[in-house]
């Protein structure tokens, strides 16, 4: 068989500089254990964060939170009931007072002195003398 000959490297390609190797091979190294330490500090920092499981501040703030809201509700059903009282209040108010406006309208008197004034003039006007017919048609009208 044929003598096999070393691999001739061409020129332009040169043989690997084995102690820059290993210098850049330090260096990679160092950085990531140095990324490796930064990484353990984060990891022990999440393990110490409360587990997801271990809710119980935030169920109580919730339960706390359902609580106030029921509390606010029972607030606005107590409000809403005293505005429907006192708007029923107010209707019959009103309902009174529009009856007393239309009693007062078919009275021709206001006052309670205008009253004595009208039955005294009626008296007066029977003492003198008036005949039974206009006494009739007099007190007709009321």
């Amino acid at each position: 068989m044929a003598d096999i000959a070393a691999p001739v490297l061409p020129d332009h390609v040169k043989k690997p500089n084995e102690e820059e190797y290993k210098k850049t091979l330090e260096e990679v190294n160092g950085k990531i254990e140095k990324v490796q330490k930064e990484f353990d500090a984060v990891r022990e920092k999440i393990n110490k964060l409360p587990a997801k499981g271990d809710n119980t501040r935030r169920e109580e703030i919730k339960a706390e939170l359902a609580e106030i809201r029921d509390k606010q509700a029972d607030l606005k059903k107590s409000r809403r009931a005293v505005y429907e009282q006192l708007d029923a209040i107010n209707d019959s108010i009103k309902k009174k007072v529009g009856s007393i406006k239309i009693f007062q309208t078919k009275i021709p008197f206001k006052t309670t002195a205008e009253v004595d004034d009208h039955i005294a003039e009626l008296e007066s006007k029977i003492e003198r003398g008036v005949r039974i017919v206009e006494e009739k048609k007099t007190f007709a009208h009321y």
